[in-house]
């Protein structure tokens, strides 16, 4: 059984993201990091200008996102 993670650990998790977008091309992903869910941010880089909205491909949460990226 794995272990679980406790509400201090979620409330410090930080996500490393990979997201692509059809407007791109296919070798090109979007690398990053945030506190909050990366469907949020994908939401947000879509009202930048983008004309179609961004996938998010595989998320890692850690504690450590900054870095990891």
């Amino acid at each position: 059984m794995e272990p679980s993670i406790t509400t201090e650990q979620l409330l410090s998790s930080e996500y490393v993201y990979c997201m692509s977008n059809k407007s791109f091309h296919p070798n090109i992903l979007k690398v990053g990091w945030t506190r909050y869910n990366p469907a949020f941010r994908a939401n947000q880089l879509y009202t930048t200008g983008v004309p179609t909205p961004f996938v998010v491909e595989f998320l890692i949460l850690t504690t450590h996102g900054r870095e990891l990226e």
